[in-house]
């Protein structure tokens, strides 16, 4: 037996609780879910940004692109920084610009005369 096995009956010194682990679980899940349905916001909205903007197919197809790009580039470029980071910091730190970003669109949206 080496020097990092727990005794038999003993939990490892870095283990988590059941109820610990199925905390973070859920919260992966649910941020995944959010991100995921952000993202697929865009698709569902493509008829009202044409009309607002008038924007041709061809545009909102440039605009689309765009965003899968930025989408691929961010996967390659934040997989390093969680890896140094670690999941929580890299799971948690995006919550609070995003919505501290859209209280002033949505105050402009309200705002507007």
């Amino acid at each position: 037996m080496s020097q990092h096995d727990p005794r038999p009956g003993e939990a490892p010194a870095d283990a988590i609780s059941r109820g610990r682990a199925r905390l973070l679980l859920a919260a992966l899940v649910l941020g995944y879910i959010g991100i995921y349905l952000c993202r697929k916001n865009f698709s569902v909205a493509v008829p009202l940004i044409r009309e607002a903007f008038s924007l041709s197919k061809e545009q909102i197809g440039i605009v689309a692109s765009a965003s899968t790009l930025a989408y691929m580039i961010g996967k390659f470029t934040f997989g390093p920084l969680i890896d140094r980071f670690g999941g929580r910091a890299s799971c948690s730190s995006p919550c609070w610009p995003w919505p501290l970003s859209a209280r002033p669109a949505a105050w402009s949206e309200l705002c507007r005369c």
